[in-house]
This record gives structure tokens, C-alpha cells and sequence, in this order.
């Protein structure tokens, strides 16, 4: 008779805790949706130097539409803007261990200037007071050049 009971409780405990984590993953991912201005592109060159790219003309958008209407897909849409061009992409947050999956067609941005964001599928990613947003990696590489950009980071302001 107890088995029952606990298996019961097991369930009620599993649904909670899912919906609990669906409201926590909406909160979040509404602090990061809508359009981010890049401020900052900095990298290490296969050299050693630590390079500043300045005059950046490129921001990213969130949007709140996914990708598909399966239960359980929190892949979404987005759009890349790098000066007069625009690019679609697809993004997922995982707010356990702050990373980004980011799907952007390397085709599109293989001859956009160096501080395009999105040249590697996964970043590290931290928001600052909901106003600064900044993306790293440990190293990306120019298609097709293969350039290896050591320690990117991007910091995209509101």
C-alpha cells in the first residue's frame, strides 16, 4: 500500500518541479528577448595581441517566437543585423549553466566583418542589471579563412 502512495507523491513532486522550472526559464528569457546593440568586440589574434575592434554597426535580436510548436522545443528565432545585412538564426538559453546554442548559417557570414557574432555554436553568456549583455568563448575561428580568434567577448548594451 505504501509503494503506491510514494509513487504518487513522486509524480506531484516531478510535475511542480517542471512547472516550476518552465515559469523560472519565461522570467529569465524575458530579461534577454528584444534588440542588443554590439558596444564591444575584443579577441586574442594568433599572434598574442589582444585586439579592440572598434566602429562596430551590428546588434542581435531575441524574439519570443519559436521555432517550432512541439511541446518541450525552446529553440527560438532570431536576427542577426551586421550593418545593412540581416541574418536569421536560431537560439536556445540554458540558464543552469549560462550558455547560449546559437544556429547561424556560416554561409551568410562569411564575408561579414570580424566582429559578427555567432562564428561558433555555444557561448558562455552573462547579463549584467538587465542592461548589458556579454557573450565568450575560449576561441572561435573565421570561416573561411580559418583565423583562430583566441578569448572573443561581445558585449551588447540595451
Amino acid at each position: 500500500m505504501k509503494k503506491p502512495i510514494i509513487i504518487y507523491f513522486l509524480l506531484v513532486l516531478t510535475c511542480i518541479s517542471c512547472v516550476d522550472s518552465t515559469e523560472k526559464y519565461q522570467k529569465n528569457i524575458k530579461n534577454l528577448l528584444g534588440e542588443w546593440q554590439l558596444n564591444q568586440m575584443t579577441y586574442t589574434n594568433e599572434t598574442g595581441k589582444l585586439i579592440d575592434v572598434e566602429q562596430i554597426a551590428s546588434s542581435i535580436k531575441f524574439s519570443d517566437v519559436f521555432t517550432t510548436q512541439a511541446d518541450g522545443n525552446m529553440t527560438k528565432k532570431g536576427m542577426l543585423y551586421v550593418g545593412n545585412d540581416s541574418v536569421y538564426f536560431e537560439y536556445e538559453f540554458d540558464f543552469y549553466s549560462n550558455r547560449i546554442t546559437i544556429h547561424v548559417d556560416r554561409e551568410l557570414i562569411k564575408d561579414m566583418p570580424i566582429s559578427t557574432f555567432g562564428k561558433v555554436n555555444m557561448y558562455d553568456f552573462e547579463l549584467i542589471d538587465k542592461k548589458e549583455l556579454i557573450f565568450t568563448v575560449d576561441a572561435e575561428y573565421v570561416y573561411p579563412s580559418n583565423e583562430i580568434l583566441t578569448s572573443p567577448v561581445y558585449v551588447f548594451v540595451r
